[in-house]
């Protein structure tokens, strides 16, 4: 990474002003270093007071960053800061070349490991703008089921006058019904029949409800009445009410209780939910078993697998091993893996066969789901979707005894996280406790022994991965057999005691508000403190006061642009206090009162902000740019969305710059308020300008395409002649001044045709406005 790019994220980072970016990529550029204050002063064209005050400000904020800053006075200071900024440089290159190191060892066929492909498919989606969309996304080595999918999207698509229907795939683990749900949601008649959008939520074994209603209802309303529903029952109620009149799927994966599904059964008769479940009996559901893999099927999987290693030869073999495993998906990848690694069809077939006589008769690893076999007659008296689950448990175990014991370990802490949750290199070096390089390492080698899948797709584009729900399951056993400790504690809880306590040595004074941001600890810290038995440390968080007295964990949330993060941790504490009343009374009555205060005032605060004050609080720090558009993705109003892109876009990250973008195009008002959003973003960023000319020629009204224009036309005085002549075209007097007025100030020749003009205007308080 070269200094100056260094430079640019290191301000993105330190989240400096205009401003202070200015100044900051100036003064440490390396062919400015020796000069004087005087001259950088003039180079900027400020003054040197000025200059002073910004440098100042830029230690203050790069003094988190860099505690040793603190100690240095006066002209040392900038060599300080500078030593510190090189020494980071340098690791950034170092990691860079270590990642391609990393990448290089990669095979061929594995080489799209982490390209983020989403499911929106190349050709215009027929959805909505703006509307709800899961980021779920295709395995590598997809493997068409066409036969499969027509059929289940010709149920879904039925016409049906019942108010809700719902459809369920029901099956063994490992088949591969959550990929066929994914495949389902890409389809574009599918999306054309929903095109108010699609919600996806995976629940497992021990879902948090409460959290994932909200997530849903937050999807579809930013009011402040969003935050409003702190039940499961007023929670899917209101949920209900939003959907009445929409037209969407919903799509509730892995369900493991048919009554944790009752409550995201919701919507009119527009709407339709899709369940993925193994078991689960859903009530009043019209069932699809999705069948095996037929042979073919398996074959290609095993092709697009090995890539270049596979050989036609060896298509009678992977057929006999295909058939033995039970066409399952799941446990063909996991065999192919070794096959990849060097291993022959046939001697994995014989430590396959092996394993699953030892798993059967209680000598291997196995899940409580599975019984202990007292016989070789036992086993021919399983019907054929018992065998498959001892055949995939075989090749689990067949994968991990490839594991050394670091590795087994770090799969082990798999089994610590929530279900379905995406991990990301900054989460994984503390739950492994190791450096940045060293995560990333890991997570690569588990997921190209198939231990982990790709997760969501990010704005930022950073790799993520996540845990099938089997392997989720065989994580938490090992742990639950003392892989991780031989201590006569509860081996979940203590590992869940023990990967908190990571975190809090990473955090500011070692406290939970001083938590660094990473994309996964804010979001399920209460849930963590709940399953470590931690209920006394939950409720400390939230009643936590900071230096100005303020509630130290919400402001903590507000900082990330979430403070739904807050609301949800509300509901979970407000409901261990509810479970624990009959052991102490007065005790959860005087928690649950706090509970309630809290709630009271979180409503309060949720009520909108002038734009203005927004953008002031920003620019002046007292706002980082995630707390301000936390509150624009609450506004209704499109105008007030406008607005503050306008007024927050000179100080959006690289990241939040794309959702503002995003939010830019899905303004309703297709011409002039997306024009005008798209011209400031614009303004930051010239990439963009074409699409908000582009945008603005198709504004119909003179006076608002050329304002737009006008603006433009400061970004880019090629187009000043255009703005000029659509100006001249605006028949009301008062609105052609205003744009020429504008336009003089670009070039000053046209002020006195601004001027002659707003001579003309009838009524004496436009002129004045004038």
């Amino acid at each position: 990474m070269d200094w100056k790019s260094f430079l640019e994220d290191m301000s993105d980072r330190l989240r400096l002003t205009p401003e202070q970016r200015r100044v900051f990529l100036e003064r440490l550029a390396d062919e400015n270093f020796q000069k004087s204050e005087a001259k950088i002063a003039s180079q900027l064209n400020i003054g040197e007071a000025a200059l002073k005050k910004h440098m100042s400000e830029i230690y203050d904020r790069a003094g988190q960053e860099f505690p040793s800053l603190a100690k240095i006075k006066g002209r040392g200071k900038l060599r300080e800061l500078r030593a510190c900024l090189k020494e980071s440089c340098k690791k950034a290159a170092s990691n860079q070349k270590f990642e391609a190191e990393i990448n290089a060892q990669i095979p061929p066929e594995l080489e799209s490991l982490e390209s983020k492909i989403s499911l929106q498919p190349d050709q215009k989606s027929p959805l909505k703008a703006g509307v709800p969309f899961p980021r779920v996304r295709l395995p590598e080595n997809y493997v068409e089921r066409p036969d499969a999918l027509n059929a289940l999207k010709a149920k879904l698509l039925a016409v049906d006058e019942r108010t809700l229907v719902v459809s369920a795939i029901a099956g063994l683990g490992g088949l591969g019904k959550s990929v066929l749900a994914a495949a389902l949601v890409q389809d574009l008649e599918v999306q054309t029949r929903f095109a108010d959008g699609i919600l996806w939520v995976t629940l497992g074994q021990s879902p948090d409800l409460q959290t994932l209603l909200g997530d849903w209802i937050r999807e579809l309303d930013k009011s402040k009445e969003a935050f409003s529903a702190n039940t499961l029952e007023s929670a899917s109620k209101y949920l209900n009410n939003l959907l009445a009149e929409r037209q969407m799927l919903l799509v509730v994966d892995d369900v493991w209780n048919a009554a944790h599904a009752e409550w995201f059964r919701v919507g009119g008769k527009g709407c339709r939910v899709l369940v993925t479940t193994r078991e689960a009996q859903i009530e009043g559901a019209d069932t699809y078993s999705l069948a095996l893999m037929s042979e073919s099927e398996a074959i290609a999987l095993v092709r697009q697998k090995l890539g270049t290693k596979w050989r036609a030869a060896q298509e009678v073999e992977v057929k006999a091993f295909a058939k033995l495993l039970g066409y399952l998906p799941l446990a063909l990848d996991l065999a192919t893996n070794q096959v990849r690694d060097g291993l022959g069809w046939e001697e994995l077939r014989s430590e396959f066969e092996a394993e699953r006589r030892s798993v059967a008769s209680g000598m291997g690893r196995r899940s409580r789901a599975l019984n202990l076999l007292d016989s070789s007659e036992k086993w021919d008296d399983l019907d054929e979707n018992a065998q498959r689950k001892y055949s995939l448990q075989a090749c689990f175990n067949l994968s991990l005894k490839r594991l050394n014991h670091d590795q087994l370990q770090q799969f082990a802490w798999l089994g610590v996280l929530p279900e379905d949750v995406n991990l990301n290199g900054q989460m994984a070096k503390v739950l492994w406790d190791l450096n940045p390089l060293q995560a990333k390492k890991v997570l690569i080698m588990l997921r190209n022994r198939s231990f982990l899948t790709d997760g969501v797709a990010t704005i930022a584009e950073e790799p993520t991965y996540r845990v099938h729900d089997l392997m989720h399951d065989m994580a938490r056993s090992l742990i639950e057999e003392g892989v991780l400790s031989t201590e006569p504690v509860a081996p979940l809880e203590l590992a869940h005691r023990q990967f908190l306590e990571r975190y809090r040595e990473r955090a500011s004074n070692h406290r939970w508000d001083g938590l660094p941001k990473d994309g996964y600890i804010h979001r399920h810290l209460t849930w963590h403190l709940e399953q470590a038995n931690w209920g006394d440390e939950l409720h400390a968080l939230m009643s936590m006061s900071d230096a100005k007295g303020r509630n130290a964990w919400f402001e903590a949330c507000d900082r990330l642009g979430q403070p739904a993060i807050f609301v949800d941790d509300v509901a979970r504490g407000w409901k261990i206090v509810e479970r624990g009343y009959e052991g102490d009374r007065a005790g959860s009555i005087v928690l649950q009162c706090r509970y309630a205060l809290i709630t009271a005032t979180l409503n309060s605060l949720v009520a909108n902000l002038p734009i203005g004050m927004m953008a002031e609080f920003v620019k002046h720090v007292f706002w980082t740019v995630e707390q301000a558009w936390a509150y624009v993705e609450q506004m209704q109003d499109e105008h007030k969305i406008l607005e503050s892109i306008r007024a927050l876009a000179p100080y959006l990250s690289k990241s939040l710059f794309q959702v503002a973008l995003e939010a830019a195009r899905e303004l309703k008002d297709e011409e002039e308020y997306q024009a005008q959003a798209l011209s400031a973003l614009a303004n930051i960023n010239s990439t963009y300008f074409e699409e908000a000319l582009e945008t603005a020629r198709k504004i119909k009204g003179e006076f608002s395409r050329a304002r737009v224009l006008s603006e433009l036309a400061k970004i880019d005085s090629a187009y000043f002649e255009e703005a000029l002549e659509t100006a001249r075209k605006i028949k009301g007097e008062f609105s052609r001044a205003r744009v020429l007025s504008e336009l003089a100030k670009i070039d000053s020749a046209y002020f006195e045709e601004a001027l002659e003009t707003a001579r003309k205007i009838e009524g004496s308080p436009k002129k004045e406005r004038m």
